[in-house]
């Protein structure tokens, strides 16, 4: 599908370039968790969409392409469930879920290889955030 103006933004790639767009449902055993919903830039990922993408994304980006997310940066925000959302993760509609979204970038630092919305479950996620010495040096 064609980027649009936010998805070719944080790609980094021309407006309305072509993307693979993945929509995932997460389990943990037969629970739902979390719905994924990826963009990754067509051009840098040939044929992507011709792989099972039940598994995990960055490690087909690793071996089929050798381009893996080295460094993510991720912004938490806590939001409500609408209503597809609710149904999808077996929740009440205006459950609080938080909103993960990514912008993960390859080992030469410059070209975006996916950038995502995650919906996970507010009753069942937890999160951790690590920070180290050298990133408040420059905060």
């Amino acid at each position: 599908m064609p980027a649009g103006w936010r998805i070719s933004a944080a790609l980094e790639i021309a407006p309305k370039a072509p993307v693979v767009r993945v929509q995932r449902l997460r389990l943990a055993g037969e629970v739902p968790m979390a719905l994924e919903d990826s963009w990754i830039p067509a051009g840098r990922f040939p044929g992507l969409k011709e792989h099972d993408l039940s598994g995990s994304l960055y490690a087909l980006m690793r071996d089929a392409y050798e381009a893996a997310p080295v460094r993510a940066i991720e912004r938490l925000e806590p939001v409500l469930a609408r209503t597809h959302e609710a149904r999808a993760l077996d929740v009440p509609a205006r459950s609080p879920l938080m909103l993960v979204e990514r912008t993960a970038y390859a080992a030469d630092g410059t070209p975006v290889v996916e950038f995502a919305h995650d919906r996970y479950r507010g009753d069942r996620a937890r999160f951790v955030v690590r920070v180290s010495p050298d990133v408040l040096a420059h905060a």
